[in-house]
């Protein structure tokens, strides 16, 4: 969404596919920080407003374990004119960006409920087949360039055979997002508690 929105404003024409019907679910841990760099990218767009209504604003990100701090990233030391961020569920930047893509139709297609499955590149340009989620049926689209916007479980990745090069720490995490008020805690800080010795319910 981010990027047709960007390519809008070059006169560009993108079509947008997405397997989701809707934006990412507003309680799902995902893309929750938008830091310096992004926050100058927001501006740009014409966005920064929109979101900031939305967002909690955080100069310190500050990582602990047993509650004793172990790093501080200090936002004010970015070479930015910002110096915080901005934390949001993905919900509202997904919302926000599609709700600004709606308003350029003639540059923004954006089709939710449609699955990558297989591109093939041609004289003419390159072909997409994803599959309808609606009645299963294949649908192609015909596109000069093809940008794989699809995390690291890419399906675009593997259709070039293109090697994901990652490491396993070898152990398993959780993750909690929770917006708190707690008086002895400074308002200006993202606390990361790192619990080597978590309790674990099911």
């Amino acid at each position: 969404m981010a990027l047709s929105v960007a390519l809008a404003k070059y006169k560009v024409t993108t079509l947008v596919v997405e397997k989701r019907f809707e934006p990412t679910p507003i309680n799902e841990s995902r893309a929750i920080v938008w830091t310096p760099k992004g926050i100058e990218f927001l501006e740009w767009i014409g966005l920064l407003d929109a979101f900031r209504q939305r967002a909690s604003t955080r100069t310190f990100h500050q990582f602990r374990t047993n509650g004793k701090p172990t790093l501080t990233l200090d936002f004010r030391m970015a070479h930015s004119k910002f110096g915080h961020s901005l934390n949001m569920p993905q919900y509202f930047s997904e919302f926000l960006f599609e709700q600004e893509a709606e308003k350029h139709p003639e540059f923004i297609t954006i089709k939710r409920g449609f699955e990558f499955k297989s591109l093939a590149q041609t004289n003419d340009g390159i072909i997409v087949t994803c599959r309808d989620l609606r009645d299963n049926s294949s649908i192609e689209f015909t596109s000069d360039l093809v940008a794989g916007c699809d995390g690291a479980k890419s399906n675009v990745r593997e259709a070039f055979a293109i090697e994901l090069v990652w490491s396993d720490y070898g152990t398993y995490s959780a993750v909690a997002d929770i917006e708190t008020n707690i008086p002895t805690e400074s308002p200006d800080v993202s606390w990361i508690e790192l619990d080597p010795n978590p309790l674990w319910i099911v």
